[in-house]
This record gives C-alpha cells, sequence and structure tokens, in this order.
C-alpha cells in the first residue's frame, strides 16, 4: 500500500490517502482468501487508517515509510531474514482518527489552533484515553524476544542514571531499542502521565547474548515550561517539587517502574522571556488530576507593525 504525501502535501481524511480506497481493500481480501501467509508493506510518509487492515489479520504489518531509491532492497533484507527489523513507532496509532486531539483544528487554510498544547501523540493517548489506542508510541516487533531489565538507578543534584540489561531470549539476532519514560508530579502546571526522557539502542545480540546499557538522564530534560506564572516563574522552565517516577521498557505501553526521586522544593531550571505567545484567544487542554479541562491561553499583544498579516483580521495587524 502506497501513499505519496509527505513534505510536498498533507494526506487527508479521505479513501485513497488516510483510509483505504475500495480497490485497496478488495486486493486484501482476495490475497486473504487465497494464501495462507500475507505481509502488509505499507510504503507511506506518514500513518494511514488501519482498523480494517486489523480486521483483514494480515501475518504481518511492515511500516517502511518511503525509503527512497534503494528502500526496496532494505524491505527485500528484511522479508528474507537478511536483517532483523528494529525500528519503533514514532507516532500513536489510534483505532480512529476522530480520537486525536488535533483532529477537528486540521488542515485550516487560514490558522491552526493548537488546543492539544504539550498533550500531543501519545502524551495524550497515555494520560486520557489509553484505551483509544491501536499500537502505543515506540512498539515495534522483531524475529526475537528480548527481556529487559534494570540493573541499578541512582541519581544526584544533575542527572539521573540507570543500568539496564538486554538479553536475546529468542532464536534470531537483533537489536532492541531501551526506552525511559518519566512520570512527573502534576503539581501546579499539570502533566503528561508518560514522557519520553531517554532511550539507547543496543548492538545486535545472537539469541542468548545480553547487553548492559548506560542511560544518563539530565534532570532540566525532566523539566516543564510555565507560562502562565503558575509556579511564580512566568515564561521559565521548572522542575516542580514533588515524586518523579521513572518508568523502562521498550514501548511507552510496556514499560515499567524502573525508579523513583523526589524533589523538595520546585526548582527553576532556566529563565527565559515570552516570544510568539498567541495574539488569538483560544482555549488549550489541562490536565487536572488525569481529567481534561479547557483553559484560555495566555495571548500577548499583537505587533504594531502595520502590515497586515495574511489571513489574519485588520483589527489585530
Amino acid at each position: 500500500i502506497g501513499r505519496s504525501a509527505g513534505e510536498e502535501t498533507d494526506s487527508s481524511a479521505v479513501e485513497g490517502s488516510y483510509y483505504l480506497s475500495e480497490l485497496e481493500k478488495e486486493m486484501m481480501q482476495k490475497v486473504r482468501r487465497h494464501f495462507k501467509k500475507m505481509i502488509v508493506l505499507l510504503n507511506v510518509g506518514g500513518i494511514i487508517d488501519m482498523s480494517y487492515i486489523n480486521e483483514i489479520s494480515p501475518d504481518s504489518i511492515l511500516y517502511v515509510w518511503q525509503g527512497g531509491m534503494i528502500g526496496g532492497l532494505g524491505v527485500a533484507d528484511v522479508l528474507l531474514g537478511n536483517t532483523n527489523p528494529s525500528g519503533k513507532l514514532a507516532d500513536t496509532i489510534a483505532q480512529k482518527i476522530e480520537y486525536y486531539p488535533a483532529g477537528k483544528n486540521f488542515g485550516d487554510h487560514v490558522r491552526n489552533y493548537y488546543c492539544e498544547d504539550i498533550y500531543i501523540g501519545y502524551r495524550y493517548f497515555e494520560t486520557f484515553a489509553k484505551e483509544e489506542v491501536l499500537y502505543p508510541f515506540g512498539f515495534g516487533l522483531s524475529y526475537t524476544s528480548f527481556d529487559i531489565s534494570v540493573v541499578s538507578a541512582s541519581s544526584d543534584s544533575e542527572k539521573i542514571s540507570l543500568d539496564v540489561n538486554v538479553k536475546n531470549t529468542g532464536s534470531f539476532a537483533g537489536k532492541e531499542v531501551v526506552q525511559l519514560y518519566c512520570e512527573a508530579p502534576q503539581g501546579k502546571l499539570g502533566k503528561p502521565a508518560r514522557v519520553l526522557c531517554g532511550f539507547e539502542k543496543t548492538d545486535e545480540l545472537s539469541p542468548n547474548e545480553q547487553q548492559l546499557i548506560h542511560i544518563e538522564v539530565k534532570l532540566s530534560d525532566l523539566a516543564s515550561f510555565d507560562d502562565i506564572g503558575a509556579t511564580g516563574n512566568k515564561s521559565c522552565f521548572v522542575l516542580e517539587e514533588g515524586k518523579y517516577n521513572i518508568y523502562a521498557g521498550n514501548d511507552v505501553r510496556s514499560a515499567e517502574y524502573a525508579y523513583s526521586f523526589e524533589l523538595e522544593e520546585t526548582i527553576v531550571t532556566e529563565k527565559l522571556s515570552q516570544a510568539l505567545a498567541p495574539v488569538l484567544p483560544f482555549d488549550r487542554i489541562v490536565n487536572r488530576n488525569g481529567m481534561i479541562s479547557m483553559e484560555s491561553v495566555p495571548v500577548t499583544k499583537p505587533c504594531e507593525d502595520k502590515r497586515r498579516i495574511e489571513g489574519l483580521p485588520a483589527e489585530i495587524t
């Protein structure tokens, strides 16, 4: 299944773009009916609707993205078993396009309101709608299996350090990606349930071979931006006081608790100044104890430059 959407044009919620065409559905039905093995290759620049593909129940699905003129050779190596796929999803694949919070604002020719705010992709689904996910962020299978276990973990005033052992428990050589996620205290700002904070890919491991992976995460990378001064530190990156939990695994959904540390006071990691804040009011998603709430974004006075900004009302130019 191929799509040309990419740098030149976005996909749209129509058949032959985000959705499968009727011809593609018929082709898949025929292949599934007449062949014992069925592999679906998705030669696409972004995710497409997976609901019908799952109904057909292929033996395997491979997102090959758009690999360019030699991409086909790489795909052939994977299909023939010459190399083991070890890629991970950089998107969350939801059951329906309507489940994405950005969907209702997508495709406007004049402007785009980022109502989802920081709750983009997996940050939204893992916080508010885990049951709406078909394939989670970071997910990816291979021809083998791995056991991931945290050997040691520690933290100081600047960083978190984890040693993670990865063992190939299957029958084929392959690589695995260790992923770390942080659950920060909700505090005054509200936070996603999970945020990717570190990752590392192993070397190619033979069956029963194992590797110790060392991953460090700067505490400053866990900070949140306070754009309204809720913590008393407007336009600053802050680490709010409270307990921080770290999870380790091979995707956001399977990552298990690994370590925690606690800050007794809120720490400012970087002081900045406001720039490019919205000039038109709209509501954005905020997290209130795991429940969605909508609050107005902070707006700023529009630029006093008299040149008209295309698509914006004259009164704000």
